[in-house]
Order: structure tokens, then C-alpha cells, then sequence
């Protein structure tokens, strides 16, 4: 039996994919940001068995995977899905976009950490069948499951190591929000360090908190020893592996007590005593420009990086 591409209904898809894709790909997040897009799609290949899953926005002639994320991934529908698959169903999809008159087909794929053997393949298969790598992110994050607490200030960089120091001799604690009070103090204070330094946040608060009806969601406050918040994290728990630093930030005129250095190590002690294997910092670049300052400071406090690549494939003889 040939491998089909068959497109789904929401609900359809969300039963078949749940609890075999990371939060980012459900059919439930689409549907939450679909007020961004012109249309869902939600498209499967089988043969005998369902084997692969992807969804996209559909927004002026485009195909977006993903249209409202840090990034996407085909899910895979079996516990082993074959490198052939792959190919097959890039064909099948690029078929359809075709028959369609959809002009191009633009991919964000995840950093190595969250899918490592799926990235090679979905790769291999886009390289093989006319996209082009258009640019590629670098993505910080700490692999928790080789870190160890008691050695950790000592494998980090000098400067990191001093400042980390000081933000401990400086009696800070980390609160973990319970209130709603307390999450809107979190994101002021995130809110508040974007526009101090010339940056807008992708989310408003209510987004972030609609958001977490769907992805469950931690909120950190740091309080320093004279009671006054001064620095914040937002983390979303992407997967049963994987935890992601979606928003974090101090206030500039405390950065003498360096809250996110203290905020980095205290993160790394709470997600690995949760059992967790890693945690994502996010990217560094933007559309493929480093922020060399942010990576130097990520890279300092014991970060990892990989890379996390967008590919298109432009059709129809558009661009």
C-alpha cells in the first residue's frame, strides 16, 4: 500500500498525535494561535499505519510550520518511523502545496536537544526534495542530566563563577509564584527589562496566561533582602524531558546583586531535582544575527549550543 498524505480535522488529529508530540505541535496550541492565520491544515501520512504528522498556517500563499512558536517538528506516529518515510512525506506535502498554488513552505525546526535523530531525517528529507536552508539560530541551553550541583560554580567561567558569588552572598531567594498576583509582578518585572532595553515581548500578559491552559507553566520571582522583586522567569514545560526559559529579566538598577546568574543556578537545581533532562535557554540570534553579548553571557554561566535551522522551499515558480 502506497503512502498517502491525508488532511485531518482538528479533533481527529489531536487524538491521534496527543501525548507523542511536545506542546508546540499539539493541535490544541494551533488552535489557540489561529487568529494569526488564514487557515489550519493538519496533514498525516499513512500506509498500512499512520505514520507522520505535521500541521501549518496558512497565510498569504504560505504554508507557516509553526505560524505563533519557537519551532516545529514532524511527529512521529510509530515508535520508529524509517528515513524513507521522511522523504515521502516532504514529497507529498510539497505535492499538495503545488496542486494548491501555495507559493512557498517555510519550516522552523527545533534545536537538536528536544529531537535529535527526527531533526537528521527531516533535514536530509528537506535538503533532498528543494528547500534551502534560509538561516540558522543558535540555541543556549543546559543538559541537567550532566551537571552536578556540587562542581557546578567551579566548571563555569570565571566572571560567571565571581558573579555568581556575589548574588549569593547577597541573600537573594528565588520565590516560585502561586498567586496570580504574583505571576503579573513576574511578568511586570520581564515586561519592564524588555522596554529598558529597547525590546517588545511577542506575548501580552494574557497571552502567556491563556498559553498556560494548554502548556503547563512556572513563574519565578527573585526577592532580594530587603523584600523588593527583582528579577523574573517564565518557564514552560515543553515535554517530560524538556523545560524552556520563554521570558526572564532583572531590573536594571539591581543588576549589582546579578539576579540572573542567581536565577540560572537556582533553575538549574529546581528543573533537575524535578527529574528533568534539559533545560532550554532560547536562541541568541534573531533571523540568524547573533547577539554576541547574550551569547558570551549564556556560554559563561555553563550553556550548551546547537543550532536550530529554518528551511523553505519556494513553488510554483513564486518567491
Amino acid at each position: 500500500m502506497e503512502l498517502e498524505l491525508i488532511e485531518m480535522a482538528q479533533q481527529e488529529f489531536a487524538d491521534l498525535t496527543r501525548d507523542k508530540c511536545i506542546s508546540y505541535c499539539t493541535a490544541e496550541f494551533q488552535e489557540l494561535n489561529s487568529y494569526k492565520i488564514e487557515k489550519l491544515l493538519f496533514f498525516v501520512a499513512k500506509d498500512k499505519k499512520y505514520r507522520l504528522a505535521v500541521s501549518f498556517g496558512e497565510k498569504d500563499g504560505i504554508w507557516f510550520a509553526p505560524f505563533s512558536a519557537p519551532f516545529t517538528s514532524f511527529i512521529e506516529l510509530q515508535d520508529y518511523v524509517e528515513l524513507d518515510y521522511y522523504w515521502k512525506f516532504v514529497q507529498l506535502l510539497r505535492k499538495e502545496a503545488e496542486k494548491r498554488s501555495i507559493a512557498c513552505i517555510d519550516l522552523l525546526l527545533p534545536p537538536d536537544i528536544y529531537n535529535n535523530q527526527g531533526n537528521a531525517k527531516t533535514i536530509n528529507s528537506l535538503l533532498g526534495n528543494q528547500f534551502k536552508l534560509v538561516y540558522q539560530e543558535v540555541n543556549y541551553s543546559f543538559n541537567l542530566a550532566d551537571i552536578d550541583m556540587e562542581s557546578y560554580r567551579e566548571s563555569i567561567r570565571h566572571n560567571a563563577r565571581k558573579n555568581l558569588s556575589r548574588a549569593l552572598k547577597s541573600e537573594l531567594c528565588l520565590i516560585h509564584c502561586k498567586t496570580v498576583h504574583e505571576k503579573t509582578t513576574a511578568y511586570s518585572i520581564i515586561k519592564r527589562n524588555r522596554e529598558e532595553n529597547g525590546y517588545a515581548l511577542a506575548m501580552s500578559q494574557n497571552q502567556v496566561f491563556d498559553t498556560g491552559k494548554i502548556i503547563d507553566q512556572d513563574y519565578f520571582l527573585v526577592q532580594n533582602n530587603s523584600n523588593v522583586y527583582i528579577a523574573a522567569a517564565i518557564v514552560f514545560r515543553i515535554d517530560r524531558h524538556c523545560v524552556q526559559v520563554v521570558y526572564w529579566g532583572d531590573i536594571r538598577d539591581e543588576g549589582q546583586y546579578r539576579p540572573i546568574n542567581f536565577l540560572a543556578y537556582e533553575l538549574i537545581k529546581y528543573y533537575k531535582s524535578c527529574g528533568y533532562s534539559v533545560l532550554d535557554i532560547g536562541p541568541s540570534s534573531k533571523a540568524g544575527e547573533p547577539n554576541f553579548g547574550l551569547c558570551e553571557f549564556k556560554e559563561s554561566i555553563g550553556c550548551i549550543v546547537s543550532s536550530k535551522y529554518r528551511y523553505r522551499c519556494e513553488l510554483n515558480g513564486k518567491k
